[in-house]
């Protein structure tokens, strides 16, 4: 018992000598702030956010049209508790840290609260748009590997999809400016399936990783429709010295995947510039649409090449990958055939349609940005025309959720059914005069398209 003693003193000593590094070393220690999301809590909120995504297939089984509302009801109402408690915790600690550890008065905390429980309603109603989209992911995943014995084997079996899932839910907290958690959940996510994916990436639908192992798709990837990667891919940044990174955090750092490519096992694709896009999909786009516009357009109105005078063309904001198909045709028929040609705004077509439909007033029309954000813009409809109240802009999702809330009209592509039709991008051309070059039509993006040069090769010295 007395050899105890000296162990026992010697404890005393290094717990002293740890504690000391507490104030010395602050930077890796959280004392005197608000409470941290709690990891296992988050880890139960992914669960149960699966289980309402795939019912019957997580861990409650034998579910039936008799019983899975009352299920999946009392998961909802468990959810939006345990969102509110971890998303308030989350909010709270931002504001506590720029507030330099600065104690919240009560009426703060409410509103902390308050917020958070918006917030976790935001994602709860999502989950039926999120289970569409994920239906998409699954499919894709049994098309693209003849392995496959049936859905049932994906959703229950395959790494890729789990990834994926956690990602889209991930992307959308993300999207609501919630701290911390979205990080979270795809960091347990990796851990489980070795799939890196920053909860900011852009992922469009039918994605499918197959195999997963050593996959990374970093923070500002964008990534189209119906993409499929294989294992140990990364879609990731150039490496820049330390003093550089502040001024770059923002900016686009990782690749863009157009539709419909596929990348192989051990592929490396680095720097915010770099478009990867399928060469032989796109000519097959170009041949359709050129079959479209001989074939149809020109065949129906019974005029020829030769007569053309004009195209209308329509600049976006939209689908980025259509408006720059759409732009290399426009481009090509000026350069052979010398017409001229009118950019529209994709949003100003819309609202000419709905003006001839008949609606009238102000109204607020919207386009998908991913990222969280959205493209809007405000119009007012007259029976003598239209007229742009505000100009497209950037606008992050609550500011889009609350014009929606107040009851404000907003349409737009991604929305509903409603596309600017070619009819109506032909109306607004033919009334105006402002030509461009084609070859200087650039498509409507808003975001700032940056990128960061790679470093010289170091030089290897001689031995």
């Amino acid at each position: 018992m007395a050899s105890e003693t000296p162990g026992k003193n010697r404890l005393l000593h290094v717990t002293e000598q740890v504690v000391a590094t507490y104030s010395q070393i602050g930077t890796i220690n959280h004392l005197g702030h608000s409470p941290l999301p709690h990891n296992d809590a988050v880890i139960g909120i992914t669960h149960d956010l699966m289980e309402v995504i795939y019912p019957g297939y997580q861990r409650r089984q034998k579910l039936h049209a008799g019983n899975v509302a009352y299920h999946v009801g009392d998961l909802l109402e468990g959810l939006n508790d345990a969102l509110t408690l971890q998303i308030a915790r989350a909010l709270r600690h931002e504001q506590a840290l720029a507030n330099s550890g600065d104690p919240q008065s009560d009426e703060a905390n409410d509103a902390f609260e308050d917020l958070a429980r918006q917030k976790a309603i935001a994602l709860l109603e999502s989950l039926p748009r999120l289970r569409e989209l994920l239906a998409t992911d699954v499919q894709a995943a049994y098309d693209g590997d003849p392995a496959a014995r049936g859905l049932d084997e994906i959703i229950l079996c395959y790494p890729g999809l789990q990834a994926i899932t956690v990602h889209r839910l991930a992307h959308e907290l993300y999207g609501l400016d919630v701290p911390f958690i979205p990080r979270m959940m795809a960091e347990w996510s990796h851990n489980r399936t070795g799939i890196d994916i920053h909860p900011n990436a852009e992922i469009g639908r039918g994605f499918f990783i197959d195999h997963g192992t050593g996959v990374v798709i970093g923070e500002t990837t964008v990534i189209g429709e119906r993409v499929k990667l294989y294992q140990g891919v990364t879609l990731g940044a150039v490496s820049i010295p330390a003093e550089d990174v502040d001024e770059i955090r923002n900016e686009k750092r990782h690749p863009t995947l157009e539709d419909d490519v596929t990348v192989y096992s051990g592929a490396t694709i680095l720097g915010g510039q770099t478009v990867i896009g399928d060469l032989f999909r796109q000519h097959a786009h170009r041949r359709t649409y050129m079959g479209l516009v001989e074939g149809e357009a020109l065949g129906q109105a019974e005029v020829g090449r030769s007569e053309i005078e004009c195209i209308a063309v329509g600049i976006g904001p939209g689908s980025y990958t259509g408006i720059r198909a759409a732009i290399a045709l426009t481009q090509g028929w000026q350069l052979a055939l010398g017409v001229k040609v009118q950019a529209v705004d994709s949003l100003e077509a819309l609202a000419t349609g709905e003006q001839a439909a008949g609606r009238r007033g102000e109204i607020t029309l919207a386009v998908d940005a991913q990222r969280g954000e959205f493209y809007l813009a405000r119009f007012e409809l007259a029976d003598d025309g239209i007229r742009n109240v505000e100009p497209t802009r950037l606008a992050k999702r609550p500011e889009y959720e609350s014009l929606l809330a107040a009851g404000q009209p907003v349409i737009g592509p991604g929305l509903g059914d409603k596309f600017p039709a070619a009819e109506h991008v032909g109306r607004l051309a033919a009334g105006r005069s402002d030509f461009v070059e084609a070859s200087e039509l650039e498509p409507v993006y808003l975001r700032q398209v940056d990128f960061v040069k790679a470093p010289p090769l170091r030089k290897i010295p001689p031995v």
